[in-house]
């Protein structure tokens, strides 16, 4: 059975990858597109614009991982009969929260539009129609929460990349639309993209109906289950609230003191990060629901093992991304762009490090999330990041940089990761201190033993005559080896070492009959 398990979580992975380098690759190639149709200005107001309706995304966030959390602990237990009044509670709440968010966006999103956010008057226009269609494509996203949850939870991860894929197609094709129909590429953006959203929804929702028996039923009224699922998403939700006021909040507190330049030159940063992170986000998303499922079969130790281990690997692979992207990220985005957006490359530098940090305090909510117990972990995360958005309002009252906002980010994610998160799981979720330092140690060790020389090469580039294209690919390679000599001799054990040969030997005898 371990083995079985570890062999989906294997293959789940691979095909994770295999959808986030494709829409890596399109979704980068489709913004530098977007920015050059839209421009700096119409693009950092679509990004303003979709930060106020991403103020209430916090709560289908939170609806989201609870909804994955229930669906996959049923099935742990193997009660079908459950999965039903699961699926169909989770439904009915994400259809009543999804009017509330209308009515929230219809009347105080729409009042912050006008008379909070640096929109140009000439803009206005389209900048309501935009914010518009971000309200439907809301409602349309907090209603289809409940048949990707499901998906998910089945561990059907085939379909999620080949339907991301489409999605991704999708959207590529609209970038080349933009140029053609004579109408004010603000708004024909915004509404090609609802179009494609409503199309991927409708194909979620098909497959679901058709190979899932607890989605063919959606109104089956279990009060103590919508109860359950409501007071474990509460305490997400107060989770998800302070991610969204660091991330969406942040965007519309630069737009409220700086140009839409700015607002852009973090936009672009933090797509590249998001691409960057994807490869942490995809491992854990294969693995999370057999987290899951362990704890809920009883077996709690595996759940633990688990935990840490795809905790370690998680860092370890944003590692491996974001430091080489740290070091080059001029280039990288002078490449993608053919220009280097102002603060661009230092909002990418820290958005990064800010990742790499954090890769720990996501991969160990998942054992939170597997065991329900979500109210410490709120309350303190709670306390320490909603003091983000008003430190940084107080920084841009006093004048100073738009980095600053980066700066107070990466300090609350340190205080998250390393002080809050261990505290909670060794009182909620019976780990010891000794199984989480040993996590931390490992990949204190790789990072401190991985980055002098890399970090080296590129301060002292110029002097190394290492500032071309030529010299770029050098200080990849080197950054590249140096992280993976260490992470194999540093961050894996001797027993994981012998079983990664082990399966590669075997794999190349299969191939060439060795």
């Amino acid at each position: 059975m371990e083995h079985g398990n570890n062999r989906r979580i294997a293959k789940n992975t691979l095909l994770l990858y295999f959808r986030m380098m494709f829409m890596m690759l399109v979704s980068l190639y489709t913004s530098r597109v977007v920015l050059q149709q839209l421009g700096i200005d119409d693009y950092g107001i679509y990004e303003v614009v979709g930060g106020v309706v991403g103020l209430l995304s916090f709560i289908s966030g939170a609806l989201a991982s609870g909804s994955t959390r229930f669906l996959a602990f049923e099935l742990g237990k193997g009660d079908r009969r459950k999965m039903i009044k699961t699926f169909s509670s989770i439904f009915i709440i994400h259809t009543v929260f999804a009017l509330v968010v209308v009515v929230l966006l219809e009347t105080v999103g729409l009042w912050f539009l006008h008379n909070k956010l640096a929109i140009y008057d000439n803009r206005m226009e389209a900048a309501v129609f935009v914010f518009q269609v971000s309200v439907i494509t809301s409602f349309i996203t907090f209603t289809q929460i409940p048949y990707t949850a499901s998906v998910m939870s089945h561990e059907r991860m085939s379909i999620f990349a080949y339907v991301s894929i489409i999605e991704v197609v999708l959207k590529l094709a609209i970038v080349y639309m933009l140029p053609y129909g004579g109408f004010d590429k603000l708004k024909y953006y915004a509404l090609l993209l609802l179009i494609v959203q409503t199309f991927i929804a409708l194909i979620y929702r098909w497959y679901c109906t058709r190979n899932f028996e607890e989605t063919k039923k959606c109104m089956i009224i279990d009060w103590g289950m919508i109860k359950n699922i409501l007071f474990y998403s509460l305490w997400n939700l107060f989770t998800n609230i302070t991610m969204t006021l660091k991330n969406q909040g942040v965007v519309v507190l630069i737009s409220m003191f700086f140009t839409p330049q700015v607002v852009t030159a973090r936009a672009l940063a933090n797509k590249i990060n998001m691409a960057a992170n994807q490869f942490a986000d995809n491992f854990r998303a294969a693995s999370n629901p057999q987290i899951i499922k362990r704890y809920a079969a009883g077996d709690k130790d595996g759940s633990k093992s688990l935990t840490i281990s795809i905790s370690m690997y998680s860092f370890y692979l944003i590692l491996m991304l974001g430091v080489p992207i740290m070091l080059v990220a001029e280039p990288l985005i002078k490449f993608w762009l053919g220009q280097v957006p102002e603060y661009s490359v230092i909002f990418l530098q820290f958005a990064i490090a800010t990742s790499i940090i954090n890769s720990m305090n996501n991969s160990f909510y998942t054992a939170l999330c597997a065991v329900g117990k979500l109210k410490f972990n709120s309350i303190f995360s709670a306390i320490v990041s909603v003091l983000v958005v008003p430190i940084g309002y107080v920084c841009f009252k006093l004048g100073l940089s738009p980095v600053s906002i980066a700066i107070i980010i990466l300090i609350d994610d340190m205080i998250l990761s390393f002080v809050v998160k261990p505290i909670v799981l060794i009182y909620d979720a019976e780990f010891k201190w000794s199984e989480i330092s040993k996590c931390y140690w490992s990949c204190l060790k790789v990072t401190l033993c991985a980055i002098p020389i890399p970090v080296f090469l590129s301060i002292y580039r110029d002097q190394l005559f290492l500032n071309d294209y030529i010299g770029y690919s050098v200080i990849l390679f080197i950054t590249m080896s140096c992280l993976f000599l260490f992470i194999w001799t540093l961050g894996i054990s001797k027993v994981t070492q012998r079983k990664m040969i082990s399966l590669i030997k075997l794999k190349i005898s299969k191939k060439y009959g060795f």
